[in-house]
């Protein structure tokens, strides 16, 4: 595929049109219309040109759900010689993995490249705030949050599981998506979640033993226990 431009550290415009979204990573913002850039969005978004300058081609591998709700290619990058851009960004701390409902063919390689990152302290892991639930505000965006879970919900009609923090933040999983073995194992433990935090408040007017904030989660793997 021949790109056009560089939108971002995780997504770029092809000539012929298409704005391609990068499949299992998330990189910290650019600075937008009123928006100050987040640590290391601009490093992310400065090293991918430099990935892709020497060549006007790159290569994609298209993701099972090939669009997201933005209408986006959501694909695995490369670079013409094979190289994965993922990859590279991770390496150097400048992405977060993210895991949706498809397990992706390179998500233990890319596990393993984000905790060396994060044990070296590089990009992200080193000036990006991982969140406490019970401490910290809580705002939009992709967050990295660590609490305890205090209750867990399992309705009998609906598709959604909740687990809740013991703070104003409540996970909502897929039901098929989880077992009741996994669930139990999780109350009282501390876990951390990775995802776009939404704030509930903007949306509907909440009763008042629902919490304000809530991250929706499609796979399992988003959510580890410390």
């Amino acid at each position: 595929m021949e790109w056009d431009y560089v939108a971002d550290g995780d997504t770029v415009w092809l000539k012929d049109g298409r704005k391609v979204r990068f499949a299992g990573i998330n990189t910290p913002e650019i600075a937008h219309k009123d928006r100050a850039a987040e640590p290391r969005g601009d490093q992310a978004h400065s090293t991918l040109k430099k990935l892709l300058s020497p060549s006007p081609y790159l290569l994609l591998e298209i993701a099972e759900r090939p669009y997201d709700h933005y209408g986006r290619l959501l694909a695995s990058p490369f670079l013409p010689d094979g190289t994965s851009i993922n990859s590279l960004l991770l390496e150097q701390g400048l992405a977060f993995q993210v895991f949706s409902e498809n397990r992706n063919p390179y998500q233990f390689c890319w596990s393993e490249l984000e905790k060396k990152a994060r044990e070296k302290g590089l990009g992200v892991w080193k000036k990006w705030q991982l969140l406490d639930v019970r401490a910290d505000r809580l705002k939009s965006g992709f967050q990295v949050v660590r609490g305890y879970i205090s209750n867990i919900y399992r309705p009998k009609s609906g598709q959604s599981i909740w687990l809740e923090f013991d703070g104003p933040l409540v996970i909502r999983l897929d039901k098929e998506r989880v077992s009741k073995a996994w669930l139990k194992s999780l109350k009282g433990q501390k876990v951390e979640v990775r995802g776009w935090l939404v704030d509930r408040r903007k949306k509907t007017t909440l009763k008042t033993h629902q919490k304000p904030w809530v991250v929706n989660v499609y796979s399992i793997d988003a959510i580890k226990r410390l």
